[in-house]
Formats: C-alpha cells, structure tokens, sequence
C-alpha cells in the first residue's frame, strides 16, 4: 500500500501534511533518472512474451493500479515526462507514493539510492525519510532522531531485515500519532533482533535475554554484573512495550504524548544496534579463532 493510501485519513483531516521545497524535487528527480534501468516485463502470466519497459514506467502502472487512475492517460505521454511531473508538480504525497514505487520496482541497488535519496532530503532540512521502500516523518524536536536513522542502516547493512522492516513499521506509526503502536514495534522489533542472533523462533524478552548471557555475549562483563546489566538496562523496551503499548495487559488505554514514542524507538535502536555490535564482534573473533585453528593443522615439519 502507497504512502497516499496507508495515511489517507490524516492526510484528510490535514493532521499529516508533505512539504517538499522545489530544490530538494529537483535533485531527487536527477537521482532518479539516474537509475531509471531499463527491465524486462513479462505482462502475460500466459504467455512468455516479453516486453522492455523502465522503472518510472512500471512505477507509473502500479501508481495508477493503486489510485485508479487510467493506464491508457498516461500511456498517451512520455512515461518519462510523466514521471518527471509526479516528482516537481505534483503534491507532496503524491510525489513521495511515486518514489515508494520507483524504489519497490529498482533491479538492485535499492540501498544505495535510499541512502542518497535520504542525504537530499538531510541537506534540504526535510523531514523525511525512507526505510525499507517506505517514508516516515521525523520529529524535529527530539535530539536522536540521528541516532535512531544510523540504528536503522545498522540493522539493514548487517542483513537483519525483520527488525529493520519492524523499527521502521514503529517510525511510521509515530508519523501519524500512534504512539501504542509505536512502542509495539519498538519492542517487536528488539525482540526480533535477539530472535536473528539466537537462531530461534520463539520466547519472550527475559528468556531471549537469558540465552543471550548463557551464549557468551556479555562476557566482557564480570560475572556478578550480567543479570543487573540485564535487568537495569537491556529490560527497557519491553517494560514500555509490556506496560505502554496494550500488550499482554488489561489496563486501560493512556493517551501518551509523542515524547513517549520516540523515547522508545530510540532505546530499541541504540540497544539494537549494541546487539548487533556484539554479534558481529563474536563473529569476527570466532571466524578468527577458526582460521588460526585450521593454519596451526597445516604446519608441517
């Protein structure tokens, strides 16, 4: 579902508005023709014709498709001029579905160009973002917005895609004042990180939390300080998602404000990224170990 679509109520009562200067559309656009690839459409399930098309072009069908705008009104122009038009002229909600699509319908690359795609928008002082082929809006008031995004790449760059799709599912929802649902995903998502590095499908955060002591990952702390390191540190997402977010409780819903939302996001992407830290950090060590193992069996004399 197209940003337009999943945020159509807000953007109806007005609560959500997009605002993208003529500057930063002019530069996303040039980033965009530069990956306008062309790709190989097989239209016909039932048949293995295959017709050459683009990714603006696939992008504008699946707009279309998604809005029910007519193929054959676009059809009838450049597929490149009208491309050029959702991304100058038309509404900023509309631009930005445009560019959800063009990234979904990209061959490769996808990361590179959102990472660009999200420097323009850092350089003009937009505050938006995407995250996995979807935009969200940051606070301008909270001070780790910055931490929070680097978090991200953190997640995706290590190829730890369920949590990142979950942190930014989290983003999203505090775009349009969902605050419960904010922290749920925060939680979800540190949860499924602990999930990614323990190889398991199941548990909750105190016995994932467990096994992640029990594997060797908090090591590096004296023995005596792991279970508190846990309890007074590691707990703090799932205690706002437990207690915060309407998971696994009957207590009547509180109306948090935003503050709240970002605090939580911002706890799971700095202990998320901690994880993953120490993940990879044990990794390296042990891949290390096994190499020096398997030189010390090839020594001959």
């Amino acid at each position: 579902m197209i940003f337009s679509e999943r945020h159509n109520r807000a953007l109806k009562t007005g609560s959500l508005t997009v605002d993208l200067p003529d500057e930063a559309r002019t530069r996303i656009w040039a980033w965009m023709e530069a990956h306008d690839y062309t790709v190989a459409v097989r239209r016909d399930p039932n048949n293995d014709y295959i017709s050459n098309s683009t990714v603006t072009e696939e992008a504008l069908r699946e707009l279309a498709t998604e809005t029910g705008a007519s193929i054959q009104i676009l059809a009838r122009g450049n597929y490149h001029e009208v491309g050029r038009n959702f991304v100058l002229d038309q509404p900023g909600e509309i631009s930005i579905s445009f560019i959800e699509l063009f990234w979904n319908n990209l061959p490769e690359e996808k990361s590179d160009f959102a990472r660009r795609l999200n420097e323009i928008m850092r350089s003009y002082e937009c505050p938006w973002r995407i995250a996995d082929g979807r935009f969200f809006k940051l606070s301008s008031d909270f001070v780790a917005t910055e931490s929070i995004e680097a978090s991200h790449e953190a997640m995706v760059n290590a190829g730890f895609e369920t949590p990142a799709a979950e942190f930014a599912r989290g983003r999203e929802a505090l775009t349009v004042g969902d605050i419960r649902e904010a922290i749920n995903n925060a939680g979800h998502s540190y949860e499924s990180v602990l999930k990614t590095i323990l190889d398991v499908r199941k548990g909750n955060a105190k016995t994932l939390l467990d096994q992640f002591r029990n594997a060797g990952y908090l090591n590096a702390l004296p023995t005596d300080d792991r279970n508190a390191f846990i309890d007074k540190v590691m707990q703090c997402v799932p205690f706002m998602r437990n207690t915060f977010s309407g998971h696994g409780h009957g207590k009547e819903a509180i109306n948090l404000p935003p503050a709240y939302g970002e605090l939580a996001l911002a706890l799971a992407g700095a202990l998320n990224s901690f994880l993953v830290s120490l993940h990879l950090d044990l990794e390296r060590q042990s891949s290390k170990a096994t190499k020096a193992a398997r030189d010390d069996g090839d020594i001959t004399f």
